[in-house]
C-alpha cells in the first residue's frame, strides 16, 4: 500500500450508514457526508464536516447532532430519559457513533417532567421555571399541597397510551373533577388562567376564580380564594369551619375531603324531627335566636332560615305575629296558643289573652296596650325571642289614664296579676277607693260592672240617682241599655266618662246636657241644672 504520497481512502460501513456518501477534501483536509458526523441523522449539528487538523473542539456535543437535536425531536435535555447511559454532556460509550438509534423503553417523563412524575418542572422545551407556561403550576397541582391532595394528569389532560402523541399542541380534556357538579371548566391560552370547579365553580365558590397558571407563589391557593371564608349565605357566618367540617380550621383542611366534588359536611348536631316546629320552633322561641345565629349566621329572608320558611309557604316568617303564636287561621296575633303550642289559659302564657282581645264590654284591646309595640323583624328587634321564653309586659296609654300607675308581677309561669290599672279600677269611683282592683291573669272568673267599679260608683251624686226608676242607662245612655248591657264597646273602658241623657224617668223623658268642664247638668227634664 505504500505506493504514493498519500494514504488511500476508503470509507467504511459505519461511515456508510444510512446511504452516506463521504468524501474527504485533500485541499482543506475536511471529511463531509459521513454518518459518523451526522450527514444523515437531519438532527442539525453545529459542524458536519470537521477538518482532520481541527482538534478535539470538534466533537463536542451538538457537533452532529443538535443538542437536543431540532423539532420533531423531543427539546429536552434529559438525554438519559430515552438514551440509556447518557446525559447532556456525557455519552454511554457502548452505543455511541454505532450506526443505531439506541432507545430505551420510554416513559411520560422521558420527554417532560422529572423522575419523581411526569409533570414538568421540566418541559418538552427544556423550560424549567415556574413562570414559563410549559412549567407553571404542574408541580403544585400534581404533588399537592396544604389545601389539596394531588390532582391526576387526567383531570386537566387526555392521557396518552402511546409515545407518538406529540404534534406541538397541548392536549386539554378536562376530568370530572375539574367540571364536577355541572362546572365548565375552561383554558384561557392567551392570559394562561383556567377556571373550573376546583378553583370555585360550585355553589357558594367564587365562580369567576380565574388563577394564573404561572403565579406559583402561593398567594392563589388560601383559603377565601376559592370560596368565602366563610362561604357566602345561605351558609352561616360561622368561621368555626370544624364544627360542620371534620378536620377543618378556619385556615386549614382535611386534604382526604376538600376538593373532592363533594360538600364533606358533618350530620345536623339537631335531633331527628328537628324540622317540625314541636321540635325547632318551640326550642328557637324559647331559646332565641343567638344560637342559630352561632352555625347559620345571618338568618334573613334571603338566607338559613328565609329560604327554607319560604319553601314551606311562610316567607313573612319574621314580621308574621301568628307563625310562633295566635291563630294563622283565625289571624288572631294573641294565643290561646302560645310560643310552647299549649292552649290551656292556667299557663302565663295564655291566661287572659282571649278574653281581652274578643271582650263584648270593650274594644278589643291591641297588643300595644299591654307589650311593647311589634312592627320590625324579630330578626332586627334584640327583645324579641330573646332567649327566655317571657313575654315583656309595658303597658300602654289606656291602662295608665290619669297616671295610673299600672303595674304587671309574674310570679311563675301559672300565676301572674295586674294591679292599679285604669281598666280595672284606677279611676274616681273604681273599686278599692279608686285604687282599682288586683286582677289574676290566669282567673277564669268573669268580671261584672262591680268588679272595677260599684253599681252606682260611690263618687260625686251617683247614689243620689240610683234607684229603682233610675238606672245607668239615663246618665250613660249611648254607652249602656237600661239593662246594663254594653250598647257601644267604644265608648267603655276608653278613658274618658262618656254622658249622654236618654230613657224615661217616672215615666217622663229624660234630656238635657253635661258639660264635662264644669261637670254639671244643665236643662234637665228631671231636674234643671245641678253640679255633679
Amino acid at each position: 500500500h505504500a505506493t504514493g504520497p498519500r494514504a488511500t481512502l476508503a470509507f467504511g460501513t459505519l461511515a456508510r450508514t444510512g446511504g452516506a456518501t463521504p468524501s474527504y477534501d485533500t485541499a482543506t483536509g475536511g471529511c463531509a457526508a459521513t454518518y459518523c458526523h451526522g450527514s444523515t441523522l437531519n438532527h442539525g449539528g453545529s459542524n458536519q464536516a470537521p477538518l482532520w487538523t481541527g482538534g478535539p473542539s470538534q466533537a463536542a456535543c451538538g457537533t452532529c447532532h443538535g443538542a437536543p437535536p431540532p423539532e420533531p425531536h423531543v427539546q429536552s435535555v434529559n438525554c438519559g430519559g430515552c438514551h440509556e447511559g447518557y446525559t447532556a454532556s456525557s455519552v454511554n460509550l457502548t452505543q455511541h457513533v454505532n450506526g443505531s438509534v439506541e432507545i430505551t423503553a420510554m416513559a411520560c417523563n422521558s420527554c417532560h417532567g422529572n423522575a419523581q412524575n411526569a409533570a414538568p418542572p421540566l418541559g418538552t422545551l427544556g423550560e424549567t421555571l415556574t413562570t414559563q407556561r410549559a412549567v407553571g403550576a404542574h408541580q403544585a397541582h400534581l404533588a399537592g399541597g396544604t389545601l389539596s391532595g394531588p390532582i391526576a394528569c387526567g383531570e386537566c389532560h387526555l392521557v396518552p397510551t402511546a409515545l407518538n402523541h406529540r404534534d406541538g399542541a397541548v392536549q386539554l380534556a378536562w376530568g370530572p373533577l375539574a367540571t364536577a357538579g355541572g362546572a365548565t371548566a375552561a383554558w384561557d391560552p392567551a392570559a394562561l388562567t383556567c377556571a373550573s370547579y376546583c378553583h370555585g365553580q360550585f355553589a357558594g365558590g367564587n365562580a369567576l376564580n380565574a388563577p394564573a397558571w404561572t403565579v406559583v407563589n402561593g398567594t392563589q391557593a388560601a383559603c377565601g380564594t376559592c370560596h368565602g371564608a366563610p362561604p357566602p349565605p345561605p351558609h352561616g357566618t360561622n368561621t368555626s369551619c370544624g364544627s360542620c367540617h371534620d378536620g377543618y380550621t378556619q385556615t386549614s383542611v382535611n386534604l382526604a375531603t376538600h376538593v373532592n366534588g363533594t360538600v364533606e359536611a358533618r350530620a345536623s348536631p339537631h335531633p331527628a324531627g328537628w324540622a317540625d316546629r314541636s321540635q325547632h320552633g318551640t326550642q328557637v322561641n324559647l331559646g332565641g335566636l343567638s344560637p342559630c345565629r352561632t352555625c347559620h349566621g345571618d338568618l334573613g329572608p334571603t338566607t338559613s332560615c328565609g329560604t327554607c320558611h319560604a319553601t314551606a309557604g311562610s316567607a313573612s316568617w319574621d314580621t308574621s305575629c301568628t307563625f310562633c303564636h295566635g291563630s294563622t287561621a283565625t289571624g288572631s296575633q294573641n294565643p290561646p296558643v302560645d310560643i310552647r303550642g299549649a292552649s290551656s289559659t292556667a299557663n302565663v302564657s295564655v291566661g287572659a289573652h282571649e278574653s281581652h282581645a274578643t271582650t263584648t264590654i270593650a274594644t278589643a284591646l291591641s297588643c300595644a296596650q299591654c307589650h311593647p309595640a311589634r312592627t320590625a323583624s324579630v330578626l332586627a328587634d334584640a327583645a324579641h325571642v330573646d332567649g327566655n321564653g317571657i313575654a315583656e309586659v309595658a303597658f300602654g296609654t289606656l291602662a295608665k289614664t290619669g297616671g295610673a300607675p299600672a303595674t304587671y308581677t309574674r310570679v311563675s309561669g301559672t300565676s301572674a296579676t295586674c294591679a292599679s290599672t285604669y281598666c280595672h279600677g284606677k279611676f274616681s269611683g273604681g273599686v278599692n277607693s279608686g285604687n282599682g282592683a288586683t286582677m289574676g291573669w290566669t282567673s277564669t272568673t268573669q268580671v261584672t260592672c262591680t268588679s272595677c267599679h260599684g253599681s252606682p260608683p260611690s263618687t260625686g251624686r251617683h247614689s243620689k240617682h240610683s234607684g229603682s226608676s233610675f238606672g245607668c242607662y239615663n246618665c250613660h245612655n249611648s254607652v249602656v241599655s237600661s239593662s246594663n248591657g254594653v250598647v257601644d264597646k267604644t265608648l267603655h273602658v276608653n278613658g274618658v266618662d262618656d254622658v249622654k241623657f236618654g230613657g224615661t224617668y217616672n215615666s217622663r223623658t229624660v234630656s238635657g246636657t253635661w258639660n264635662a268642664t264644669s261637670r254639671s247638668c244643665s236643662s234637665l227634664s228631671c231636674h234643671g241644672s245641678e253640679s255633679w
